[in-house]
């Protein structure tokens, strides 16, 4: 088994190493528990390590190879993607539960014909939700945003679970975005504030979705200005301030006006019984950035408390 710990030279050593051979590229990302407990697997796990004799193995940090998740558009982690050896994406998949489940992934995708054809065959055939979306994440891997598009539009799962319905509307967003046409996730916050269940569908993975791009672009100015007319006394949605004070954080701008829509984001999900370690977060975030250290601390001990969460390693 070949092992690479790739740095600045990535591409040009796996340009090299696929020139001849079929591989798989695993990306991980820093203090995330599943990619660790997958790289553990490939290398103490009997049957996985004998299945990867001899064959390539890929592995991409993250945090020190940001542009080739960006080139690879990773957004999850670990990340499995195979190539064949001109180097082609044949298939991708994602996450980690058990080693048995991530050696049956890769005797039956490694050096495999590419997989998209006979997923899309399916879907057309079965008009299945759990096909729509293993198609769009192959098609959106590959930056075929229009196709994702016009895919999930066609099939879309009208009667299928909300969340099935979340999972499928953030593909949705996530290729409208690659395309730059913001409108689509735009619309669907618009659109979701009626309630907090159609907020938990679409308006919450479109909101997220936007978010993410503009960590990339570092746009917040546009985000904001986006966004910020939908915040109203009518707009009562927890999730929908978290998001805007969490895009202000981040855009060190305008810190009064993100530190109130933090505190009210805290209050409404109080109230509406959807309080999690995320709001406590985001409200001990802001007072560290606003120098209020009491409130800080105060934060501090009831996520220890109550969430069990030591915030010394944040």
């Amino acid at each position: 088994m070949r092992f690479f710990q790739i740095f600045f030279l990535f591409n040009l050593l796996l340009t090299h190493f696929i020139s001849a051979n079929p591989s798989i590229v695993l990306f991980s990302a820093k203090g995330c528990m599943f990619s660790q407990r997958a790289k553990q697997a490939i290398v103490s796990n009997p049957d996985l390590k004998n299945f990867l004799k001899g064959k390539t193995i890929t592995y991409v940090d993250s945090s020190l190879n940001p542009e080739v998740v960006r080139k690879y558009n990773v957004t999850s982690f670990p990340s499995y993607i195979f190539l064949d050896h001109h180097g082609r994406e044949t298939w991708r998949d994602s996450g980690f539960n058990e080693d048995n489940e991530l050696l049956k992934l890769l005797m039956e995708r490694y050096d495999k014909p590419d997989g998209l054809d006979d997923v899309l065959i399916r879907l057309r055939a079965e008009k299945n939700g759990m096909d729509l979306y293993i198609a769009s994440i192959q098609l959106l891997g590959r930056g075929q945003y229009s196709k994702a598009v016009d895919l999930i539009r066609e099939y879309y799962p009208k009667n299928s679970s909300n969340l099935e319905k979340q999972s499928i509307n953030r593909l949705l967003y996530r290729a409208a975005t690659g395309l730059e046409d913001y409108s689509i996730p735009l619309d669907a916050i618009k659109n979701s504030l009626q309630s907090d269940e159609s907020w938990d569908v679409s308006g919450q993975p479109a909101m997220d979705e936007l978010h993410r791009v503009t960590s990339i672009t570092q746009k917040w100015n546009y985000f904001l200005n986006s966004v910020q007319s939908l915040a109203s006394s009518q707009n009562q949605i927890p999730g929908f301030y978290f998001s805007l004070s969490n895009a202000y954080l981040h855009s060190k701008t305008s810190p009064v006006m993100g530190y109130h829509y933090a505190k009210k984001a805290f209050h409404l999900a109080e109230i509406n019984n959807q309080l999690d370690h995320n709001y406590f977060f985001l409200l001990r975030n802001w007072n560290k950035r606003l120098g209020l250290k009491s409130r800080q601390i105060e934060l501090e001990k009831q996520l220890n408390q109550i969430f069990k969460i030591d915030v010394s390693m944040y």
